[in-house]
Parts: structure tokens; C-alpha cells; sequence
């Protein structure tokens, strides 16, 4: 359980020193509404996942951090944390403590490099709720995005300050030599003390400075220094400052009247040419990082302006280096091309289509279809956000085309949103190659959403097994008639002999009588080519049974008018009835349309007479009128 943390790492107070422990009583009562501060913050952080952005308990918990932040800043001013593995300190003493290595924020900032974190007072409400977001935002392995730091810098909180430590290469710098492992225990000392000395130094006070990174060669930096480092704590930094790369004057000049005579165009393929030029000859890990982050901001600038053309010059440019590259370089290809198909920036598709604002849909799927398969799990969660069908049709085609989503990654993703989207995951489902597809599809028939379970039934047509037929069955009698539609055409189309008999108790059944006119012809269409002439006593049973025939001219006539008053409530079931029958066309189905050419209504003994003209197959067969 996470809670508030009372104790605190000070040095106990002497029995003397009545003035000491009176100062820390006050610095208890004034750090008490930080700990209430941390423990609402640290709750929000850890509800940000767990409900939708609209729900009432995780506003609440909102509201709450934010709350007590006011309160903690007229306590103490700017809340400035130290960041051990399973707290955080303030002043010294503890203020929150949570050991949960997997959602804990202590852990998480102190695993990303974060040794000191500062909250200032000023900061609204928004500004609170994007900083837990980023806390709350899990990080992928190897997403140079994704970490803590990078999210930091890229939002530029402008109440939030931060100390980071190159966590990786103070791990990887620890060696097992004795004499070594007593430097870098001494070096970690020391880091308080360094991190004060920034604070008091005002680096973190100044303009526009808002975050200070402490590297491996700051360490080395601090080492070198000696019994002075405490005085000489400015030199820190001072190795780090290094270019990426020389380019001789002359190529610089050269470059500089190339850009003044360059269209915009052309000046674009240069930026692509010099950076990753650039890229794949730098050779230090960092350096590369560097350059990388400057091809992802370009790539940014590019989608944010909606300028999906050059954006896939850029991966265009980005391939042909992987085609001619080394193992090195293949591999920092790879990487930026997962990087550039990341939903965070694919998002701006789908803004860019729900404004309407895309020019050509021809450049959108062509920078789709360039960044290739990886843009595949982004394609999936958009189809939530884009408005139009026909638009999340184009990106299902292009997933297709570039590579069809696993049947894995379409299963997390059924049932987890809309049921347009559940939909589209079964259009995908339908083309896959994955044998594991059809389960998929079985799930889609029992979908809450009547859309989702019609087109799920329609796919079961190609598919073989009884499970498909058992489906069809049941949807004969789903609660919506489009669905019960789906499924008796369904039916036809596999030549279910099974369905014959629950279609024949279905149309026995007066229920029946009540279903719209079009499902009932359809139905009947569907029992008449499934049971062919079994099906010919139910047909006149609905045409002629319990129903008066005369052939005098009065009877006639008040048939006419029944007929232009609406008064047989069964009058279209049995004119459907007589179109089946003509379906089936041999001799007792004859007979039966001439008996209900006596009919006293005259719709109905013209459609018997205009159904009993048109060719007939096969008597028998069950394959006669079809052209009605």
C-alpha cells in the first residue's frame, strides 16, 4: 500500500537541543501537506491507465492532486524532490515511499536517470495532468521516445525542472576491479553534493533552462577533480562539448549558396542527404542518438504541416540507404522507420483525414505504404479516431497490402473499442491466411452490435464446418431483421440442408405473419431452394389456406377493394408464398399457384398467373422461376 511517508532520513536530534527539535517539528507540519501532495499524485499517476479520460473517479483523483499541490506550495513553495529508488525526499526527509518496481514513480524516475525533480509553484491544473500522463505512459523497450526524459524534454512542462544522470553509463563505466568499484561508490557520494551545486548555481533558475543531463563524462569530469570538486563544480560539462561532425569551410560555403538557389523541394533531399549522410558516419552511440533525434524532428515537422509528400521522400531517401548499407546502418534504418510509424505520429493522419484536409489520398497511402509493415499496430489503433468508413477502409487495404495484421494483434484488439472498429478487425480477419482467423469470425457472429453480427454471418459462407452452420442457425432467429436476412441468404449460399427444417417451423409459425414483407419473401425464396418440392405443401398452406376462392364477378369485385383498402393482413405473405412456389416449379406447385389464381384478391391471382408464365426449370429440381 502506498502511503505517505512520516519518517525521515535527518539526524536525530541531541537531548539538548530543544531548539532543534522544535525546528523540526515545524518543518514536519509544514512538509505534511507535501506527503499528502505525493500520495494523491502517485494515485493519479496509477489511475490514468485504468479508466477513460472522461470517468468521474479518475477526474476525482485529478482534481485531488492538484488540490493538495496548492496546498503544498503555500506550505513550502516550489516542491523540490530528491529521488531515491522507493522514495522521494524533500529538504532531506522523506515524503513518499513505494517500492513497486513496475508502476512506481520513485522507481520509474530513478531507472530513467532522474535524480532530482522539481514541481514549481505556478503550475495550472493542464499542465499537472500532462506531467501525470507522461509518469502514468508505460515505456516500450528500446523506444527512444518512450523514456521518461525524452517525454520531458519533448513537452517542455514549463513549471517542471529536472536533474537526469546518465544512468547507463555510470552502470556500464563499474568494472569489477576493487579500486574501481571504491571510485564509482565514492562518485555516487558525491552526486548530492553535485546536484546541490547545480541548484545553487542557479543553472536550473536561469531563462529557458529547464533540465541538466549529468553524463559518463561528467563523472569522469568530477573524478579528475579531486579534494576540489566542491569549489570547482563549474569545469562539469566541459567534455561534453563536442561536434557531431566537422565539415571543411569550403563545403560549408558551397552548401550555403547550393541552399540559396535551391528549390524548396530540392532543398528538402539535401536536408535528407546531409542528415543521413551524417547518421551513417558518425560512429559513437550518442552521436548517433543525436542525429537520429534531428531525422525525427524534421519527420515531425513534415507530419505536423500535413506534407505527407515529402514525409515519404524522406522514408523513400531513408530505404535506399538500407539497400546499400551495412549491418550498422541496416540496423539504424530499422530503427527510424519503426520510429517514423509510431502511432504518436502517425496520429496526425487521422487528424489530417477527419478535418478533410488531405489534398491526396495517393500521397497518404504512399508514405503508408513506404514506412511498410511496421506501420501496421499504428494502423490498427487509428481506425478508432478516423470518422469515415470509406477512410478506414483505405487504411485496412493498406495494411493488407503492406502486410496483414497477425490474428493476434487483431484479437487484443476485438472488443476493445467502437463496433465500426470490431467490424473493420473482421474485414481483416476475413483476408488473413492464419488459420486462427476463423475463431475470430466465430466471435464477431455473437457481437453485441447487430452490424457487427450481420457481417460476421456473411463471412461464414466459404467457411466449412458445422460450428459455421450452427451460427447460421441461430442467427435465424437474432432480434434484428437484417441479421436473421444475413444468415438465411448465408444459409442458401452453403446449401445447408439442416436449415430446411428450422426454416419450415419458422414460416409454420404465426409469429412469422408479423416480420416485414421483404424478410418473409426472402425467407420463403430460402426454404423453397433448400427443401425444393418438400417445401410445396407449407407454400400452399400460406397461399391458399383458410382462404375463400371464387370465380363470380361479384366476389371479384370485392376483392379489388380489399385489395385497394389493404383488407388481407396476410396478403403479402401469401404473395410471397406464391413467388416461392414458382421457385420450385413442378406440378404440385402448379397446381397450387392455379388454385390461388381463384383468389377473390386480384394482386394475388395476377401474381399466380404471372409466375405460372415464366419458364420453368427442371419440375423437381427445385431450381424452376428464377427469374422471379
Amino acid at each position: 500500500m502506498v502511503v505517505p511517508h512520516p519518517k525521515d532520513e535527518s539526524p536525530a536530534a541531541t537531548s539538548d537541543g530543544e531548539e532543534y527539535r522544535a525546528d523540526e517539528r515545524e518543518l514536519q507540519r509544514r512538509l505534511e501537506p507535501v506527503r499528502y501532495f505525493a500520495a494523491a499524485f502517485s494515485k493519479a499517476v496509477r489511475s490514468f491507465n485504468l479508466y477513460s479520460r472522461n470517468n468521474a473517479a479518475l477526474l476525482k483523483f485529478l482534481d485531488d492532486a492538484f488540490r493538495f499541490s496548492q496546498q503544498a506550495f503555500e506550505s513550502v513553495g516550489d516542491l523540490e524532490f530528491d529521488v531515491r529508488r522507493d522514495r522521494l525526499l524533500v529538504q532531506g526527509h522523506v515524503v513518499f515511499e513505494d517500492s513497486d518496481r513496475e508502476y512506481g514513480i520513485p522507481f520509474r524516475m530513478f531507472r530513467e536517470g532522474v535524480r532530482r525533480f522539481t514541481v514549481e509553484a505556478g503550475i495550472e491544473q493542464p499542465e499537472l495532468n500532462k506531467l501525470i500522463e507522461l509518469l502514468a505512459k508505460p515505456r516500450s523497450s528500446g523506444d527512444l521516445d518512450e523514456d521518461l526524459v525524452s517525454m520531458l524534454w519533448r513537452e517542455a512542462l514549463p513549471h517542471v525542472r529536472y536533474v537526469t544522470l546518465d544512468v547507463y553509463a555510470l552502470t556500464s563505466a563499474a568494472d569489477s576491479e576493487p579500486e574501481e568499484e571504491r571510485a564509482q561508490e565514492e562518485l555516487r557520494q558525491d552526486l548530492d553534493k553535485l546536484l546541490g551545486a547545480i541548484y545553487e548555481g542557479g543553472m536550473l533558475n536561469s531563462e529557458g533552462v529547464k533540465a541538466v543531463n549529468i553524463s559518463a563524462d561528467d563523472l569522469v569530469a568530477l573524478a579528475a577533480l579531486g579534494d576540489e570538486r566542491e569549489r570547482d563544480t563549474e569545469r562539469i560539462g566541459q567534455p561534453t562539448r563536442r561536434a557531431i561532425f566537422n565539415l571543411n569551410p569550403e563545403v560549408i560555403d558551397a552548401l550555403k549558396q547550393q541552399v540559396a538557389a535551391d528549390r524548396d523541394e530540392a532543398l528538402l533531399d539535401t536536408t535528407y542527404d546531409v542528415l543521413l549522410g551524417v547518421l551513417f558516419r558518425v560512429r559513437s552511440a550518442r552521436d548517433s542518438q543525436q542525429v537520429l533525434q534531428e531525422i525525427l524532428n524534421l519527420f515531425d515537422m513534415l507530419m505536423l504541416e500535413r506534407d505527407f509528400k515529402s514525409a515519404a521522400g524522406l522514408v523513400r531517401r531513408l530505404d535506399d540507404f538500407k539497400r546499400s548499407s551495412d549491418l550498422k546502418n541496416l540496423a539504424l534504418v530499422k530503427q527510424l522507420l519503426k520510429l517514423f510509424a509510431s502511432e504518436q505520429r502517425l496520429s496526425q493522419i487521422a487528424v489530417a483525414i477527419n478535418d478533410g484536409v488531405v489534398t491526396s489520398v495517393s500521397q497518404l497511402s504512399e508514405l503508408l505504404r513506404a514506412l511498410g509493415p511496421d506501420v501496421v499496430p499504428a494502423l490498427i489503433n487509428l481506425l478508432a479516431v478516423v470518422q469515415q468508413p470509406q477512410h478506414r477502409r483505405l487504411l485496412c487495404d493498406i495494411m493488407l497490402d503492406v502486410k496483414p495484421p497477425p490474428v493476434d494483434l487483431l484479437r487484443k484488439s476485438f472488443g476493445q473499442g467502437e463496433w465500426f472498429v470490431d467490424r473493420d478487425l473482421l474485414y481483416l480477419a476475413n483476408r488473413s491466411a492464419e488459420p486462427e482467423a476463423v475463431d475470430l469470425i466465430f466471435r464477431g457472429c455473437e457481437h453485441d452490435h447487430a452490424r457487427v453480427r450481420q457481417q460476421a454471418l456473411g463471412m461464414l459462407q466459404s467457411l466449412p464446418g458445422d460450428r459455421a452452420d450452427e451460427l447460421l442457425l441461430r442467427g435465424l432467429s437474432d432480434s434484428e431483421s437484417a441479421v436473421r436476412v444475413t444468415a438465411v441468404r448465408t444459409l442458401v449460399a452453403r446449401r445447408c440442408s439442416a436449415a430446411a427444417r428450422r426454416l419450415r417451423s419458422l414460416v409454420q409459425d404465426p409469429a412469422f405473419e408479423e416480420r416485414e414483407p421483404g424478410e418473409q419473401r426472402t425467407f420463403l425464396l430460402a426454404y423453397a431452394a433448400l427443401a425444393g418440392p418438400e417445401a410445396v405443401d407449407a407454400l400452399d398452406a400460406l397461399l391458399n389456406g383458410g382462404h375463400e376462392q371464387s370465380t363470380s364477378l361479384l366476389d371479384r369485385l370485392r376483392g379489388a377493394l380489399e385489395d385497394a383498402v389493404d383488407g388481407d393482413p396476410k396478403l403479402e405473405l401469401r404473395v410471397s408464398a406464391a413467388v416461392a412456389l414458382g421457385s420450385i416449379g413442378n406440378p404440385a406447385a402448379h397446381d397450387a399457384l392455379r388454385r390461388g389464381e381463384r383468389s377473390k384478391s386480384k394482386r394475388l391471382r395476377e401474381t399466380c398467373s404471372r409466375v405460372l408464365a415464366l419458364p420453368q426449370g427442371d419440375p423437381g429440381t427445385g431450381r424452376g422461376g428464377e427469374g422471379v
